[in-house]
C-alpha cells in the first residue's frame, strides 16, 4: 500500500467511525498469575487507534533521523479517567527489526549487592533482638 492509499484508509477510517463511541484503555494487573497488561476496547476504539498507529507509519517518510524520533499519540482524555495508563507517543525506527540491538540485561551494581547484605544484618539483628527480648521476659516470669 503506497502513502496515498494509506492516507485514504485513514481518512475513509476517521469520516466512518464515531470518535464519541470509542473507547480504547490501557491497564495492567498483578495478581496470582503474575503481572499482566491488556487493552480493554470497543470495536470503534481499536479502529480508530489503528489509525493513530497508521499515521505514525506515514509519519516516518518524513522524518529525518537525526536522534529519537517520536509520534505524539493524540489520545481522547475522557478515556483516561478509566484507565491505569496511555502510551503518549510512538518511537519511529527507520531500520529493520534484524538491525535493532538487544536491550542490555541489567548488571547487579555494588549498590545492590551491598544492599542485600545490609537487608540481611538487620534481619539477623532483629531476630537476635527478638530472641533475646523473648528470654529477658521468660527470667522475669520464673
Amino acid at each position: 500500500m503506497n502513502n496515498q492509499e494509506l492516507n485514504n484508509f485513514i481518512q475513509n477510517i476517521e469520516r466512518t467511525y464515531s470518535s464519541d463511541e470509542a473507547y480504547t484503555g490501557f491497564f495492567y494487573d498483578d495478581d496470582d498469575d503474575g503481572f499482566t497488561s491488556y487493552i480493554k476496547a470497543n470495536k470503534n476504539g481499536l479502529i480508530l487507534f489503528s489509525a493513530q498507529l497508521l499515521k505514525g507509519a506515514l509519519s516516518i517518510d518524513e522524518r529525518a533521523f537525526t536522534g529519537k524520533e517520536l509520534y505524539k499519540l493524540t489520545n481522547d482524555k475522557s478515556d483516561l479517567d478509566y484507565t491505569c495508563f496511555e502510551f503518549s507517543h510512538i518511537e519511529l525506527l527507520n531500520i529493520g527489526k534484524s538491525d535493532i540491538p538487544e536491550p542490555k540485561a541489567y548488571k547487579e551494581t555494588f549498590t545492590d549487592k551491598i544492599g542485600c547484605f545490609v537487608s540481611i544484618i538487620i534481619a539477623l539483628f532483629a531476630l537476635a533482638s527478638l530472641v533475646v527480648g523473648a528470654l529477658k521476659i521468660l527470667s522475669w516470669l520464673f
